[in-house]
């Protein structure tokens, strides 16, 4: 029997326990004498206190000690006992996020749009000189085959010249180098995020080496089914 079932001992369990003891008890100290008399009150010659102590203490010894034990420990292994629940071990009820509402789903960036924005950018430093555009031989665009020859079509006399990404060599610590002349060249890249409350971040990057790199962070939106230039830092 642990500690915690002897703390929870029910009280109608030790309840019946101490009534029985004090019935004998009661019984023990009423119960006449031999000469006919009871203790309480009584001036006959026959009684004495002490044996009507005696005789109650006998009754006592008539239920064994284990006896006693066995019965405590039955009724506070009760199905009915009221069970002290310490402060420790009450359990902690967990929040509920279900109740919570569910965040809206993130839009993606589809790839017709992603390729629309890149062309946006692209067009806008193709339009700009980064250290001296004379010192390469071509200019090389970061994406498909495709949205390059679109490209080279919208800017047919660019100078320096636009190239399939394939007739670049990368050469590390260097500036790119175009194959068919044998020349530096620079290479544009975008890289786009997906759009935060209709705005669509993106990076414009030129590289030329180490010496000749750098970046514009543009904000787009859409205007009329089209992704247009709002902001450039």
């Amino acid at each position: 029997m642990s500690r915690g079932n002897l703390i929870s001992l029910p009280h109608a369990g030790a309840s019946r326990v101490l009534n029985r003891v004090r019935t004998i008890l009661i019984s023990s100290w009423l119960q006449p004498g031999e000469n006919g008399c009871r203790p309480l009150g009584s001036r006959c010659t026959g009684f004495h206190p002490l044996e009507r102590g005696a005789a109650a203490i006998r009754k006592i010894k008539l239920i064994p000690a284990t006896g006693l034990l066995l019965a405590l420990m039955l009724a506070g292994c009760a199905t009915d006992r009221e069970t002290i629940v310490f402060s420790d071990e009450i359990p902690r009820q967990s929040i509920r996020n279900d109740s919570l509402p569910a965040p809206p789903p993130k839009k993606s960036l589809e790839k017709p749009d992603r390729i629309q924005i890149e062309a946006e950018i692209f067009g806008w430093l193709l339009q700009r000189h980064f250290g001296g555009d004379g010192g390469y031989s071509a200019v090389f665009l970061q994406t498909g085959e495709a949205e390059t020859e679109a490209l080279m079509k919208r800017f047919p006399g660019h100078v320096p010249p636009i190239k399939p990404l394939s007739r670049v060599e990368m050469r590390p610590g260097r500036s790119p180098l175009d194959r068919d002349a044998d020349r530096p060249a620079m290479i544009l890249s975008v890289d786009t995020l997906d759009p935060e409350d209709g705005t669509v971040e993106a990076v414009g990057r030129w590289f030329a080496g180490d010496a000749v790199t750098g970046f514009y962070t543009f904000d787009l939106k859409q205007i009329g089914g089209e992704w247009r230039i709002e902001s450039v830092k």
